[in-house]
């Protein structure tokens, strides 16, 4: 069931991704065998992809917002916000 997070006081830091949620991942570590199962560029997609998905919890609803690097600290108020759910 859900639990309240901790109380924290002032910013409260965000410098690092939260988990993913749980999934199944393809084993990936025979090239050959997995090449017989997709197709080359997936392979190469799911090679950078695989590392981020290692931190699985089912604690895993967060919403990440980025801004850009040399936004300043007053510009960032004025910056839109998108956010896309899929």
């Amino acid at each position: 069931p859900p639990v309240t997070p901790p109380h924290w006081k002032g910013v409260r830091p965000a410098d690092k991704l939260s988990p993913v949620c749980p999934q199944k991942l393809p084993n990936i570590s025979n090239e050959t065998e997995a090449l017989k199962r997709m197709p080359p560029g997936r392979l190469d997609y799911l090679k950078r992809l695989l590392p981020f998905l290692t931190n699985q919890s089912e604690d895993c609803l967060y919403l990440n917002i980025y801004a850009p690097a040399n936004a300043g600290r007053e510009d960032l108020n004025k910056l839109p916000v998108m956010v896309f759910f899929h």
